[in-house]
């Protein structure tokens, strides 16, 4: 697991991305690539919240970036 501990900022960004977007997890990949533009990359942290808001397993949302990285 990863230490690394997104600032409370980006972590209101990342939840106002998913918001903007209707937390639909059809968005899921532009989700991604917005949140990536925070941070450079998308931390475990940063895929945790995306999974809550968009309510999908998080499971989803590793398989998704792995596949594209």
């Amino acid at each position: 697991m990863s230490d690394i501990k997104l600032a409370c900022d980006v972590v209101e960004q990342v939840k106002t991305i998913c918001d903007k977007h209707g937390n639909n997890a059809g968005e899921l990949i532009n989700i991604l690539h917005e949140a990536q533009h925070l941070h450079g990359y998308l931390p475990e942290e940063m895929q945790r919240i995306i999974a809550s808001k968009l309510r999908i397993p998080v499971s989803k949302v590793y398989g998704v970036v792995t596949f594209y990285t």
